[in-house]
C-alpha cells in the first residue's frame, strides 16, 4: 500500500498548484546543475543520471540526449515528477523529484490522478490505499538491444491488450 493517510485532493489549481509547480521548477532547475556539475566525464553522467530519473532506461536516455546536446529537460523530454501524484494525497511542496518521461508523466498526472481521483471524489472516496498498474509486458518504452526484455514489476498475469482498464485506483476500506 501507500504511505500514510493519502486524501485525494479535489483541486489542484490553486494554491496547491502553483506549490507544485515551484517544486518542479526547483528541481528541473537542479537537474540541469547537477548534469552540468558531470561536465563531459560519462561515469558522472551516468551517475547523476541515475540519481535523477526514475529508472535505468530513462538515465540512459538522459545521458545520451545531454551528450547530444539537449541539455534542458525540456530537451531531454523529461519532467520533475513528486514520487506520489498531488491530486491523489502527495505533498506538493517537496525537493525530492525525479525525471520522468514526459509522456508517461502526462499520461498518470491526466489519466489516472486526475480522472480517478476525481470518479473517487464523485463516489465518496477520497482515500487512496493503492495504484495498481497492469500491462502486457514491456511496460516500459525499451532501449536499443532491450526490445524483448520484460520490465514489468509484477509477477501478476499480465491483461489482454484489449483490456478495457489497465489501471485502478483503489479506495481504503
Amino acid at each position: 500500500g501507500l504511505p500514510g493517510n493519502l486524501v485525494i485532493a479535489p483541486d489542484v489549481g490553486t494554491d496547491l498548484g502553483k506549490e507544485k509547480k515551484n517544486a518542479q521548477s526547483r528541481a528541473n532547475n537542479a537537474m540541469i546543475r547537477k548534469m552540468k556539475a558531470a561536465g563531459s566525464d560519462d561515469a558522472k553522467l551516468k551517475q547523476a543520471a541515475e540519481e535523477l530519473a526514475t529508472s535505468p532506461c530513462l538515465a540512459d536516455q538522459m545521458v545520451d540526449d545531454w551528450k547530444a546536446g539537449k541539455q534542458t529537460p525540456m530537451a531531454m523530454d523529461v519532467q520533475a515528477d513528486h514520487p506520489i501524484e498531488t491530486k491523489l494525497g502527495g505533498p506538493a511542496n517537496m525537493d525530492d523529484l525525479k525525471a520522468l518521461d514526459s509522456n508517461v508523466n502526462g499520461f498518470f498526472g491526466n489519466s489516472v490522478a486526475k480522472i480517478q481521483g476525481n470518479r473517487m471524489l464523485d463516489q465518496q472516496q477520497d482515500e487512496v490505499s493503492e495504484v495498481t498498474f497492469l500491462c502486457t509486458p514491456p511496460c516500459s518504452p525499451p532501449h536499443s538491444g532491450a526490445e524483448n526484455n520484460d520490465y514489468s514489476t509484477s509477477g501478476a498475469t499480465p491483461l489482454p491488450a484489449s483490456h478495457p482498464n489497465p489501471v485502478t485506483v483503489s479506495s481504503r476500506s
